[in-house]
């Protein structure tokens, strides 16, 4: 035996040792796991000694020492992830139940807090689906039932939701949460009486919790705001929001530092612009969780120069929220007022390379879009400028293509962009806008102004309270450079903003009462400097809702022709993932495009070279083409095209004597 040993090789000799060694350390590390067990869960148990006596910081801290002593201790996981959730910080809360779900796929009540976080993160589809792997484990758990109630609420399939939860509560007749959901669906139906019992059910559960006084609250809210599709810009003190602050007040005296309560209140002053009121409350908010981001987005909202310090920092964390990002940079121009920022700098190059990006990718109009984006956050960054040229010129829009063309030429270091720029001097000559001593073809865009109204949430009680505030500013910019379309200057569309904040003018139906056009029609006559701009002339309009879900935005938008009262086009579109605004404001620009109709207007009338129209080949026209001139709502004359480019054409009447009664400013429309 010992010449066999002896024997062996260096390597047989390493082999065993390395088993040996490798034996003992997973002996010694599961001897170590096991020692710091009871230590894991002792600060578990003083945690939930923390959590009942509503101490909720302490309690955190003391999950998180246990899973320090035991990373992969679950039950420390699960409470871990459940307090977070309830204190709204949701990516955290996320990030410890999906690794307790790594480690125990099978474990229910870690199957509904993960759910349940994933519901309050709009991500509802990934909801669905841990839900129904937690009902195959356990069909009858109740909290898991509710949370599918919940979510067929959201589909508006309410007899499925209500069918579910009366379930619940033949099994488990003291389930508080379907008794408060059950109300809500009632509620939903305008079935008060009913509503009003089960609520009282609910109260004489859990009399003195305040969660209950928040459900309420939001129930009550939903009521006035959401379901019954009520303005919300009333002053806090009305009776829509009296009752819900009286019961948020009763939840705060129960726990002064009731997190929800807490956040609702300072919603619901902020929506009504009472900033001094709210910000009390989201203080508190941010003493318990101070990353809560509805509560430093709506710090923000209360003060712009706040708001330039406190998002740069969410974007830090969540560098695709296009929201915050849009508001941010927003506000930032605002701020500076035309000087370069360093951050608009940055911000600009951002969207330079997404542009890149977007057109490598053949989205072309997209990747304009981010490229013009980055110039209007600073104007003279040259990479930007080199793509616009190429592009313009391309589609030979000439207008454009020269203000491109004499930016290159004063900043561009290349000598081509100046000898291109005195061939183009030359070039010009023979150009149709430039024989007729148009200087600016694109101010002869339709006199009719599209005006879109601020979009407005389906849930005022959401996270972003100016979501319809970037959606329409995003879509005004769509519509400037690369539409038929005219849209009001930024200051006069602000004006007019302005003056319509406080009137009710806009019903949910396909057309207008007309009071409620003339409410509209009055300002704009008022604000509006255009020269031509009157009564019959502001004619088409755009409002909507929106509806915040995961990662995007659901948009629910109506074109209206103000003149007759008819809807003219009703569109519905979802956008998620990065870019979802540029998404939705491009969508609704090439749906408004096509069905808006397209309206040219008499420029000038000169007997020897005919009648200028400001229509072009952009509209689809060619040389030959017969347009037809109206006025008073009906054919007046019609002109056969005889020279046409980009944006403006000389056409001339069949019958040569209406040159003489043709009028400047008399309308031609194209149908489509």
């Amino acid at each position: 035996m010992v010449t066999s040993y002896r024997k062996r090789s260096g390597t047989e000799i390493y082999r065993i040792l390395s088993r040996y060694f490798l034996i003992m350390m997973i002996f010694f590390s599961g001897f170590s796991v096991a020692a710091n067990e009871p230590k894991a869960v002792y600060y578990k148990a003083q945690g939930d000694k923390e959590y009942t006596q509503r101490h909720i910081l302490a309690s955190i801290q003391l999950y998180k020492k246990s899973l320090q002593v035991n990373p992969n201790y679950l039950p420390s996981l699960i409470s871990l992830g459940k307090v977070l959730r309830e204190t709204e910080a949701y990516p955290e809360s996320l990030q410890y139940l999906k690794k307790a779900y790594s480690l125990n796929k099978k474990d229910i009540p870690m199957l509904y807090e993960l759910a349940s976080v994933l519901y309050e993160m709009k991500n509802y589809e990934a909801s669905r689906r841990i839900l129904n792997e937690g009902i195959q484990i356990s069909p009858y758990n109740s909290q898991l039932n509710y949370l599918i109630a919940k979510i067929h609420i959201l589909d508006k399939r309410l007899y499925l939701a209500e069918s579910k939860l009366k379930k619940i509560i033949q099994s488990n007749p003291s389930h508080f949460e379907s008794y408060i959901t059950l109300g809500e669906i009632y509620t939903l139906q305008k079935r008060y009486d009913l509503a009003g019992s089960f609520f009282q059910k609910a109260k004489r559960i859990k009399p003195e919790e305040p969660g209950l006084f928040v459900l309420l609250a939001e129930v009550e809210l939903k009521r006035h705001l959401v379901f019954s599709g009520n303005d919300f810009t009333e002053d806090s003190s009305s009776s829509v929001f009296s009752e819900s602050i009286a019961l948020l007040e009763n939840a705060i005296g129960y726990d002064p530092y009731y997190l929800p309560a807490n956040s609702l209140l300072g919603t619901i002053y902020a929506i009504n612009r009472n900033c001094g009121e709210a910000v009390k409350y989201f203080e508190n908010v941010l003493k318990i969780n101070p990353n809560h981001r509805k509560s430093l987005y709506y710090m923000g909202y209360c003060d712009r120069k706040r708001s330039l310090e406190i998002y740069p920092r969410i974007l830090n964390e969540d560098f695709n929220n296009e929201i915050i990002r849009f508001v941010y940079e927003w506000n930032r121009i605002l701020d500076t007022q035309g000087k370069n920022h360093p951050d608009l700098i940055a911000k600009a190059r951002y969207h330079y390379d997404y542009g890149k990006k977007l057109i490598f990718s053949n989205q072309l109009s997209h990747g304009i879009y981010e490229m013009r984006w980055s110039l209007f956050l600073f104007p003279d960054y040259i990479e930007p400028h080199y793509e616009l040229f190429d592009y313009y010129r391309s589609k030979k829009d000439i207008y454009y293509m020269q203000k491109e063309l004499f930016f290159l030429k004063e900043h561009s270091d290349d000598i081509k962009y100046t000898d291109l720029y005195e061939k183009y001097i030359n070039y010009r000559r023979n150009l149709l806008f430039w024989k007729a001593g148009i200087k600016n073809p694109p101010e002869l865009k339709t006199r009719n102004p599209l005006f879109i109204f601020y979009f407005l949430p389906e849930d005022p009680m959401g996270e972003y309270p100016d979501a319809g505030m970037a959606i329409t500013e995003t879509l005004n910019f769509a519509f400037h450079e690369s539409s038929h379309i005219r849209i009001l200057p930024y200051h006069e569309n602000q004006r007019l903003y302005r003056a319509l904040m406080e009137k009710s003018s806009l019903g949910m139906g396909g057309t207008f009462h007309p009071d409620s056009v003339s409410e509209i029609i009055q300002p704009a006559q008022v604000t509006t400097s255009h020269p031509n701009l009157n009564k019959d002339q502001f004619r088409y309009i755009v409002h909507g809702k929106y509806r915040e879900i995961n990662n995007g935005l659901e948009v629910n938008a109506h074109l209206l022709d103000i003149q007759t009262g008819i809807e003219r086009g009703h569109y519905r579109f979802k956008a998620t993932g990065k870019g979802y605004l540029r998404k939705i404001a491009l969508f609704l620009h090439d749906k408004l495009e096509e069905d808006i109709p397209i309206e040219g207007r008499i420029i000038q009338i000169n007997p020897a070279m005919g009648i200028l129209v400001n229509l072009g080949t952009r509209d689809n026209l060619k040389k030959g083409d017969v347009i037809q001139v109206y006025r008073d709502r009906s054919v007046f004359s019609r002109l056969v095209i005889t020279s046409i480019s980009h944006d403006l054409l000389w056409a001339y009447p069949d019958n040569v004597n209406d040159i003489y009664r043709l009028r400047k400013y008399d309308a031609i429309y194209l149908k489509k």
